[in-house]
């Protein structure tokens, strides 16, 4: 009697479920990773955005106090009234302006004209950015208040957990000189 051994070539199904199930376990794992990457550099970018335009603040109240001609000439106006500084504000993303380039890093559609804007209405840190109109994620907004001086605040619209948030940073107020 002759017996003959068989030599087993393939995968067995078992063998082959292990496999596509420790495959979904690592893209599962991946694509949460991923997104929450996308999540932060889109936080990141929208407060580097802000961080540019509050020192761009910074450096045009500085030139104006030296009497040095500034690129939009509706910020060279050595008075400090709040309807002046909202007027400067709401110019420095129209078109030939510092920032009309600017984009929103959550949606593409949204330039420097449409993401930044300047308000003279109350604004309040750790708010929902839907209470002031026209302000999406990723947007700026510029606050001019005017209590003994007018001061200059950028704000800008981020997630705080599900929840579209405008906030600032300690120190980013700067007061419009003379």
């Amino acid at each position: 009697m002759i017996i003959r051994t068989y030599s087993e070539k393939g995968f067995s199904l078992v063998e082959l479920l292990v496999v596509v199930a420790i495959i979904g376990v690592l893209a599962a794992v991946g694509v949460v990773g991923y997104q929450g990457y996308i999540d932060s550099t889109k936080r990141s970018v929208t407060q580097s955005n802000a961080k540019a335009i509050q020192q761009w603040i910074v450096n045009t109240d500085t030139v104006r106090a030296a009497h040095i001609k500034v690129n939009i000439t509706e910020c060279e106006f050595l008075q400090r009234s709040q309807a002046q500084v909202k007027a400067c504000m709401s110019l420095i993303a129209a078109t030939g302006n510092p920032f009309v380039s600017f984009k929103n890093a959550y949606d593409s559609t949204r330039r420097g004209d449409t993401m930044i804007t300047a308000t003279t209405t109350a604004v309040t840190a750790n708010t929902a950015c839907s209470t002031h109109t026209g302000v999406e994620l990723g947007d700026i907004l510029i606050h001019v208040a005017s209590d003994a001086a007018v001061t200059v605040t950028p704000f800008y619209c981020v997630l705080e957990g599900t929840t579209p948030t405008l906030l600032t940073q300690t120190g980013w107020g700067v007061p419009w000189g003379d």
